[in-house]
């Protein structure tokens, strides 16, 4: 009996700190999934796209990823599709790499 009023004020509080963490968890997501967006920009010599998170600059992409070259995206379009599919994952809470497989399934010339 002695046992089981001692544990009560634990569990509670025990309770009570998962509540806050989810619903502060929550709440972080939310705002980071809004708080973040793309940014397709043209350079030199092609194009290329920045994620910003809070108007900051998150990932500067200013060549195609994975291929062995240094290459731009040869389009606007190009850019954005796999700006698009960093930004899903991002939002996911997956890891924002891209594989060739990825590129090619986008049809990205490289």
């Amino acid at each position: 009996m002695m046992n089981m009023i001692n544990k009560k004020p634990f569990l509670i509080a025990l309770a009570l700190t998962f509540t806050i963490i989810i619903i502060s968890g929550t709440y972080y997501l939310r705002y980071k999934r809004l708080s973040i967006h793309l940014e397709v920009i043209k350079l030199e010599c092609g194009w290329g796209y920045d994620i910003l998170h809070r108007n900051q600059v998150f990932i500067h992409q200013p060549n195609i990823p994975v291929i062995q070259e240094t290459i731009t995206f040869r389009t606007k379009h190009e850019a954005k599709k796999v700006g698009n599919l960093v930004l899903k994952k991002i939002k996911s809470d997956k890891f924002p790499i891209i594989t060739q497989q990825e590129l090619d399934s986008l049809k990205i010339q490289y």
